[in-house]
């Protein structure tokens, strides 16, 4: 059990609860539920059985999954014996049909707790607050909340970082239009579509100094490196590094600034560099539905051979999180952003604007395996000439993902990850498609 939960006042509290609760059930004249079954199961938890009361309650997980009564015995049998995972799950369902119900609210909290899930089980315990619970339950929610700041600011120092390696294959791995010709000139083989095996390798590393329990510094590396095979000339290698601080308020909002710089290589030779100064608030309206409003500002340098692309950008956006009341904790993220592209060169036709939506949908099968899907289009207007055409430069960027996310222990997991892509542009040679299947193996480490 965690910090605070053998508390006399607490006991006195959950064997109360029950008792009122089944009296009122039972002078009820109709359930779902078979009373003597729930009322056998009551009786096993009050007297320290809890696998009792699952053995006599998971047979009828099939029929009776949905009602209220029996989701939260069910849920109580599998936190009391050790499986607070399983128990996330039952307990959820009864809030999802009430979610003024305490005493669900109050065990699902303590799960998170088990399972070290800290800001999930503070989320619940801050909205239990606001049932005026009893001085005595109060006093275990401030016990817990205490426990959370402390092992959520021992946890929060040190080293984190992630090695990743993937393989697959790409039907356009230089992102090139599938013609031969533009204008009539022939293209490179490098400018054309090109289909190539891939291995992608990437790494990461960060520091969190957290100085209290609102407010964290931090530093941010990583590093990608993509190989095509077929297709060395597209090969790159990319690094960033960035640095900031994140405040988190007592409501449960927080704010985060940081600085990023970073550089990429393309056929092993540098291609580009560039700086942002990035920012993003984050309101939480509840443990269901959060709401983000981000923004960055940069600039990007080219080499000498394509200074014409160099250029001032600023994006921003709003993101919605809303996470849906069943039993496999379906999300959904929605994603707006805008910006625009300001050339260092008044002669530079990549003068651009562009906005965007995305939405991703993401469901958890097992607390192993994930599924998740995404769909996102981009418009551009440019304002430059291109080539000396009339017409001028509209993109249209689309992109749909499929992937499955295998977590088959705490430090190792294992994606397979299908992307479509499409660039339909007013101007051929900026056309594209391209088809990338891979799979890839991660592992997470701290220190």
């Amino acid at each position: 059990m965690g910090d605070g939960s053998n508390s006399l006042g607490y006991f006195l509290f959950r064997k109360f609860f029950l008792n009122f609760f089944f009296c009122a059930i039972c002078c009820t004249q109709v359930f779902a539920a078979d009373q003597q079954l729930l009322v056998a199961a009551q009786g096993m938890i009050n007297g320290g059985k809890p696998l009792d009361a699952l053995d006599l309650l998971t047979p009828y997980e099939f029929e009776y999954a949905g009602e209220k009564e029996y989701d939260y015995l069910l849920g109580l049998s599998l936190l009391d014996s050790g499986q607070s995972g399983q128990s996330v799950f039952a307990f959820q369902r009864v809030l999802a049909i009430d979610p003024n119900f305490a005493g669900a609210r109050m065990e699902l909290a303590r799960a998170y707790f088990d399972m070290s899930e800290f800001e999930l089980s503070r989320a619940e315990f801050t909205t239990l607050q606001t049932l005026s619970p009893p001085a005595s339950v109060q006093s275990t929610i401030d016990k817990y909340l205490a426990a959370i700041r402390n092992r959520t600011l021992r946890n929060k120092r040190g080293f984190r970082g992630y090695v990743q390696l993937g393989a697959g294959n790409d039907s356009n791995a230089n992102s090139a239009p599938a013609v031969d010709s533009f204008l009539g000139f022939n293209l490179a083989d490098e400018s054309r579509e090109t289909e190539s095996s891939v291995i992608s390798t990437v790494g990461g590393l960060s520091y969190d100094l957290p100085v209290n329990y609102y407010r964290t510094f931090f530093v941010r590396s990583n590093i990608n490196h993509r190989s095509n095979g077929d297709a060395t000339f597209s090969n790159t290698l990319s690094f960033d590094i960035s640095g900031g601080i994140r405040q988190a308020f007592k409501d449960g909002d927080s704010t985060t600034l940081s600085l990023q710089t970073y550089s990429t290589d393309v056929d092993g030779e540098s291609n580009n560099k560039g700086h942002n100064l990035n920012g993003q608030y984050n309101l939480s309206f509840s443990s269901s539905d959060q709401l983000g409003i981000f923004a960055r500002i940069g600039a990007i340098d080219y080499v000498k051979a394509f200074d014409i692309k160099d250029a001032s950008q600023f994006v921003g956006g709003v993101s919605w999180i809303h996470i849906l009341g069943f039993s496999s904790r379906p999300s959904l993220i929605t994603t707006l952003i805008t910006g625009e592209d300001d050339p260092d060169s008044s002669l530079s036709p990549y003068s651009r604007s562009f906005s965007g939506l995305r939405v991703t949908a993401a469901a958890a099968l097992t607390h192993q395996l994930n599924l998740f899907a995404s769909i996102g289009s981009t418009s551009s207007n440019y304002d430059g000439k291109f080539f000396g055409l009339p017409q001028d430069r509209e993109d249209d960027f689309s992109q749909i993902t499929f992937g499955m996310n295998w977590r088959f222990n705490k430090n190792w997991s294992f994606k397979a990850l299908l992307n479509q892509t499409e660039n339909v542009s007013s101007i051929d040679i900026f056309d594209y498609d391209k088809t990338e299947l891979m799979l890839i193996a991660r592992s997470d480490f701290s220190q």
